[in-house]
């Protein structure tokens, strides 16, 4: 059982790794774009204004492990209109990466619906899972890389999300 704990820690250690590196090398998407499916969709959004405040912190104080972080900003309007931006976040001090990282959830309210998603933000960027959708987004799959930089916990107030869709019944063409 041991053998199997540390086996099982080591593979996750490196997967996140990996995960974290290609996200950070831009390449995470351009590996997914080599291997879509007939119905995958790739689109980007845009977050500005967003701001970030650890509860129980004074402002502009970084967050330590174990507070609870709420953001909000404005989705930049574009092909696929505009819209709003929340989250809550968790700092951790997780054991395969190095320093401190944040278990998020994101709501995406859009025109037509909301989209939610769920993820691991490691110095700025993280990839998320997209957990569901209302409206014209109900039935929404598929994943998501983020980079995120708020106001109020040290960076410059922006967001950029890359989603890939995997179900044709989303409207976003």
């Amino acid at each position: 059982m041991e053998s199997s704990t540390n086996s099982r820690r080591g593979m996750l250690r490196a997967a996140v790794g990996l995960v974290a590196g290609a996200a950070g090398l831009g390449v995470a998407g351009s590996a997914a774009a080599g291997r879509r499916s007939p119905g995958e969709r790739t689109i980007k959004l845009s977050v500005t204004e967003l701001a970030a405040k650890a509860h129980g912190r004074g402002r502009g104080q970084l967050a330590r492990p174990d507070d609870q972080v709420t953001m909000h900003g404005v989705i930049a309007p574009g092909s696929h209109g505009g819209g709003a931006f929340t989250a809550v976040a968790t700092v951790i001090n997780a054991p395969h990466v190095a320093g401190q990282s944040t278990v998020e959830q994101h709501l995406f309210m859009l025109d037509g619906g909301q989209l939610t998603g769920m993820g691991h933000l490691v110095q700025e960027q993280g990839l998320f899972v997209i957990t569901g959708g209302t409206g014209a987004f109900a039935g929404a799959r598929g994943h998501y890389v983020a980079r995120s930089s708020p106001s109020g916990l040290g960076g410059d107030g922006t967001a950029h999300f890359t989603f890939t869709l995997t179900n044709e019944g989303t409207p976003w063409h």
